[in-house]
């Protein structure tokens, strides 16, 4: 199948916040209490991506299959963190794709154009914060963004432990690679 991504438009907002919610639902169901995940509003959601959208500072993404079916989007700009790290520009907001439609290497895709983007805007370096239990952290290792701190988030009813991964220089190609050594036989390391 293939796919596409462009700048998102007003007129991706529903697709956006359908996109949204239900990978919410997915992702967060054991992390997020559950009434939080209940009560998402499609409303809401799309009211917020209709703000995002417009707001030129910040950069939308969506990929969309042959169909022209919107199954994922990325987001973000300036790093709205700058007093917990002042060292970083830019920052990757949401990146989410329909549970059906990750592991094909769609999220690669949607960040290495949005990479493209910030460095057309003059940006050298990005942060992510993603929720410490969210197993879409090791994605943004394999990207080789570097582990830089932890916050505590409110969510719902519940407390939750966010972290944050760095790239200090997102002009570099190459991808950090985790060399996982295995043990032989004879109580030797092998790569």
């Amino acid at each position: 199948m293939k796919y596409n991504i462009r700048k998102a438009n007003l007129s991706d907002v529903k697709a956006i916040a359908k996109v949204h919610i239900a990978v919410w639902k997915t992702t967060y169901q054991s992390i997020i209490p559950q009434d939080f995940l209940d009560n998402l509003s499609t409303k809401r959601s799309e009211n917020n991506w209709r703000k995002t959208i417009n707001n030129k500072d910040f950069i939308n993404f969506i990929i969309e299959d042959e169909n022209s079916k919107i199954v994922g989007f990325i987001s973000g700009g300036a790093n709205r963190e700058k007093e917990l790290l002042p060292e970083y520009d830019g920052e990757l907001m949401a990146i989410y794709i329909f549970k059906e439609y990750q592991q094909k290497g769609l999220g690669s895709k949607l960040f290495t154009t949005f990479k493209q983007e910030l460095l057309k805007r003059n940006f050298t370096n990005m942060v992510i914060w993603v929720l410490r239990d969210n197993n879409s952290k090791y994605f943004y290792e394999k990207m080789g963004g570097q582990f830089l701190k932890e916050k505590e988030y409110h969510i719902g009813s519940g407390n939750q432990i966010g972290v944050t991964y760095g790239w200090k220089n997102i002009k570099s190609k190459e991808k950090k690679c985790l060399i996982i050594k295995k043990e032989n036989k004879n109580g030797k390391f092998q790569n």
